[in-house]
């Protein structure tokens, strides 16, 4: 009973991360990584909460290379349409990176970009299971759609951003000669 409860409350967090991510998306990049760091730190905390639950009993015939087998197992996704295929990406990214001429860099931009996306997405599929929070993952995307388009609106008929309240330059026509 106590397990449920964790891993609820792992997937409520993910949910809450998620849909807040997708809520600020077109206002703040930096709200928006903040929100799938969340995201990400969720699925983490129940991947490695499923894998220890009981891992005195399941590994306690496993060597060294089956402990290792069984973590890796832990932290796999759900099976979904688009494993091969992000698995065939993940590779080809990986390979650029290596080659790169700044490897360095790209190796960062690698870890800090792209495999956090992967998280993001991992952590989409485990916790949007059932309609109900597929539908409150799309009222959060349509309000933020609204949100956004109602702004641009008030942009327009204003002159100035509605936030920093800054004017906003009209565009200059240029007349062909």
């Amino acid at each position: 009973m106590k397990n449920l409860a964790i891993e609820n409350f792992c997937d409520r967090g993910i949910v809450f991360g998620l849909c807040a991510s997708i809520f600020v998306l077109p206002a703040s990049v930096a709200y928006l990584d903040s929100f799938a760091a969340l995201t990400v730190f969720f699925y983490l905390l129940k991947k490695i909460y499923r894998i220890g639950i009981d891992w005195p009993l399941r590994s306690a015939h496993l060597n060294i290379l089956g402990k290792a087998r069984s973590i890796w197992n832990g932290f796999a996704p759900p099976e979904n349409i688009l494993g091969r295929p992000l698995q065939l990406l993940s590779l080809a990214i990986f390979i650029s990176v290596i080659f790169s001429q700044y490897p360095t860099l790209s190796l960062l931009a690698f870890f800090g970009k792209f495999v956090k996306g992967v998280f993001v997405y991992f952590s989409f599929i485990e916790a949007m299971r059932g309609e109900k929070r597929v539908r409150m993952f799309l009222t959060f995307f349509l309000a933020s759609a609204f949100i956004t388009a109602l702004y641009g609106v008030i942009q327009q008929f204003y002159g100035h951003d509605f936030i920093k309240a800054q004017e906003m330059s009209p565009k200059k026509i240029v007349k062909p000669i």
